[in-house]
C-alpha cells in the first residue's frame, strides 16, 4: 500500500512495498521516455522547458533513494511523481504487469499535492514547527 505523508513544511514522507516502489520507478521513467507523447508538459509545477530535467531529477532521486520508506521527498517531487503516474493510465508500459500498473494508478489517485501540502490540514503546532525549522535554518 502505497501512503504519502507530510513531514514538515514542503517535504513529505513516501511508503511501499519494494514491488510497488520498482513499479514507480519504471512508470516514472517511462513517462520520461515518452514526455513528447504526454500531457507532462501542462501538469508539472515548472517551466514547459524545464519539465523533462524535472522528470529526469525525479529519476536520479528514485535511483539515489533505495527502497521505502523515503523521508524527504520535497513537494515538487511528488507532484512530479504523481503526475507520472496517472499519466501511465493512457499508456501500455513495456515490462509491467498490466494490473500492477492499474493497482499503483488506483493507490495514487487519491491523493493530491495541493491535498497533502494543505496547511489547513495541519495543526498549529505542526505549522509552529515548520516555522522554526525554517526560521533556524535561515539563521
Amino acid at each position: 500500500m502505497i501512503t504519502i505523508e507530510r513531514t514538515n513544511y514542503a517535504f513529505a514522507r513516501v511508503d511501499a512495498s519494494s514491488d510497488e516502489w520498482k513499479a514507480i520507478g519504471i512508470m516514472v521513467r517511462y513517462a520520461e521516455s515518452i514526455y513528447d507523447q504526454t500531457e507532462l508538459r501542462y501538469r508539472l509545477m515548472c517551466k514547459e522547458e524545464e519539465c523533462r530535467t524535472c522528470i529526469q531529477d525525479v529519476i536520479s532521486m528514485l535511483d539515489v533513494e533505495g527502497d521505502p520508506p523515503i523521508e524527504l521527498i520535497h513537494r515538487r517531487a511528488i507532484h512530479t511523481i504523481l503526475c507520472c503516474i496517472r499519466e501511465m493510465d493512457s499508456f501500455d508500459v513495456p515490462s509491467m504487469d498490466a494490473v500492477l500498473k492499474s493497482t499503483i494508478i488506483d493507490q495514487v489517485r487519491q491523493y493530491h499535492t495541493a491535498d497533502i501540502f494543505d496547511d489547513e490540514k495541519a495543526s498549529d503546532e505542526q505549522i509552529e514547527c515548520w516555522t522554526q525549522e525554517l526560521c533556524s535554518k535561515g539563521s
